[in-house]
């Protein structure tokens, strides 16, 4: 039986471009380059980390165009758009999603719910939410039939954020550098 992770390869591997945003610190004149990069914690620590590679409207466009196969029909960009923005939403100044798993988890959970392709919004939801994890440094290694009951259940409300985020954290592994 294939791994979820496998249809990922399978579309091709989609997003590589890395826009890191730095969360809760003050530049002050300080070039991005300039500053250190953490590598991942480990799952036990809620892969918390400094910096955040985020994907935008684009690059879900870039995955919704490989999960559909070319046949991409887009019902609402500004729902894709909100949906991209949702893991870097904060209130008062304190991140709303603070560990990747939530930060994916609420990605996956804008895609499945608001709908903003007229077709393979789940699929689009998984993909993104594991390319999200990717391209922050953890592979999530999921069996297709699993990741697929867990994205029914939450497109159903059967599970919230939480619960999906602690599956996301079960299923990871850090990439080898």
């Amino acid at each position: 039986m294939p791994r979820a992770a496998d249809n990922i390869l399978a579309a091709g591997q989609a997003v590589r471009r890395y826009r890191p945003e730095v969360v809760g610190r003050d530049a002050g004149g300080i070039p991005d380059a300039a500053w250190p990069r953490r590598s991942p914690s480990p799952p036990g620590q809620g892969a918390r980390q400094a910096v955040v590679n985020y994907l935008d409207a684009g690059d879900l466009l870039v995955l919704a165009t490989a999960v559909t196969g070319g046949d991409l029909v887009v019902r609402d960009l500004g729902l894709l758009d909100s949906a991209a923005h949702r893991p870097r939403a904060t209130v008062l100044g304190v991140e709303a999603y603070d560990t990747l798993w939530l930060k994916a988890s609420a990605l996956l959970d804008s895609i499945v719910r608001t709908r903003p392709l007229v077709e393979g919004n789940w699929r689009l939801g998984w993909v993104a939410a594991v390319t999200l994890c990717d391209i922050n440094g953890w592979w999530v290694d999921a069996e297709e039939d699993e990741a697929l009951d867990l994205v029914r259940a939450l497109g159903r409300e059967q599970i919230d954020v939480g619960g999906m985020a602690a599956h996301l954290e079960a299923w990871a592994t850090p990439k080898a550098d």
